[in-house]
């Protein structure tokens, strides 16, 4: 009876710490795409320290000025790279960290700002001024599932942020965008994902180059290869001026 209860005094304290385990309540990623396929992401992941060990961790990094996802990353299994990051590298990694009071007096937040080295999305020249984008998938770096199908789990957000002047491709009428559902809000060109949600990710728009740039690029075309030819114009007119001295000097 004595060796049960002692048994059953250490299966408590090793449970102890994680009943302080950290509670997660959301995680927001979105992907502000720009013009050339790069992308700046944004994921914010909110939790609640629930003891005052965890309030005084969290102090701990804000006061130690924390700046690698490794340092934050106790706090939540959230925090981490879901975009590019081992399918991708990324650049200008800032990590910001504070409290969410709006929400509860015990929540806190930790946020990733970071660049995408690679293309979020691919283009193909379809036209004379229209390029078409196609989301790479594998660039992203939420959990699968047995099939490669991407997920999301319960409380995340993800956000994609089409550029100015994006217009979504249809297909025999049908938006080349999933998986369904999801939100779309034109007048912003977001398109906003709840989970739970699994599914693959598709995205296709279209993007429509001024009349302008086109313009532009056919004289800048031009006189590249003005610049090009320059030197043998200059070599065919001193040939000209030469053969013509000649003349003259036989003529003489």
């Amino acid at each position: 009876m004595k060796f049960s209860l002692a048994l059953l005094a250490v299966a408590l304290l090793l449970a102890l710490p994680l009943a302080q385990a950290y509670t997660d309540h959301s995680l927001s990623v979105t992907v502000l795409v720009k013009t050339d396929g790069t992308a700046h992401v944004r994921e914010k992941t909110i939790f609640y320290v629930d003891t005052d060990a965890e309030i005084e961790a969290f102090k701990d990094n804000l006061k130690l000025g924390k700046s690698t996802i490794l340092a934050w990353k106790k706090f939540s299994d959230n925090i981490r790279y879901h975009i590019g990051g081992v399918q991708s590298p990324v650049d200008n990694l800032t990590i910001t960290a504070g409290p969410e009071y709006d929400i509860k007096q015990n929540a806190r937040s930790v946020t990733l700002d970071y660049d995408l080295v690679d293309k979020f999305v691919e283009g193909e020249k379809i036209g004379s001024r229209t390029i078409r984008f196609t989301l790479n998938e594998e660039i992203l770096g939420f959990d699968k599932s047995e099939t490669r199908q991407t997920i999301l789990g319960s409380n995340v957000y993800f956000t994609i942020a089409l550029p100015q002047g994006a217009t979504l491709v249809k297909k025999d009428g049908a938006v080349q965008v999933g998986p369904s559902p999801y939100e779309y809000d034109e007048s912003n060109r977001t398109i906003m994902w709840f989970g739970p949600s699994t599914g693959r990710w598709i995205l296709e728009y279209e993007v429509e180059e001024p009349l302008s740039d086109e313009v532009f690029g056919f004289f800048s075309d031009l006189y590249n290869k003005l610049v090009e030819l320059l030197p043998l114009a200059v070599l065919l007119v001193s040939a000209i001026v030469i053969l013509t001295m000649l003349v003259k000097m036989k003529r003489a």
